[in-house]
């Protein structure tokens, strides 16, 4: 191949990056990733891949980083929200701030904090339904995903669901 490209790079662990680094040397190789969305470290990976990636493929080559910094989906105030939830975190690789598009809408964020995993799961189905009720008619989509804690808690937040008649 003339070129390849990994994406999703900070999800890889250092014996991928061992097999990738031998099977591509001398390969024009790209990597995309973003330190703050590494979620397989329960396998052995590490977003500080990302600041190994020259040094790993072809320390000589003179490789250079690249910052993609503008987001073209999400709205000012979801920007400046996961911005607040990201500002703690050390990242193993220094990254900017994202910063909307021109033109962004301001964008939606609630907030809903509850006492017990039961009230929680009603309240994002309450939440969901709304915004279902809301879009109704209207052509928006009204597919959603429910990220959970542990796996033990997607029962309750399927059966909330359900109640509300959203399968």
């Amino acid at each position: 191949y003339r070129v390849v490209l990994l994406d999703e790079y900070q999800d890889t662990s250092v014996v991928q990056t061992d097999l990738l680094a031998m099977l591509f040397r001398g390969t024009a190789v790209m990597a995309v990733g973003d330190p703050h969305q590494s979620i397989y470290g329960w396998r052995g990976a590490s977003a500080g891949n990302l600041g190994d990636f020259a040094r790993s493929f072809d320390p000589d080559a003179g490789a250079r980083t690249y910052s993609l910094l503008t987001s073209w989906r999400n709205g000012v105030d979801v920007l400046r929200a996961a911005g607040a939830v990201l500002e703690p975190l050390d990242a193993p690789v220094d990254v900017g701030t994202l910063r909307p598009r021109e033109g962004a809408p301001r964008g939606r964020v609630d907030i809903v904090v509850e006492a017990d995993v039961d009230a929680e799961a009603d309240a994002v189905a309450e939440w969901f339904r709304n915004v279902r009720d809301e879009r109704h008619g209207s052509g928006r989509s009204t597919t959603a995903a429910v990220l959970v804690r542990s796996k033990k808690h997607m029962l309750r937040f399927a059966e909330a669901l359900g109640r509300r008649g959203i399968p």
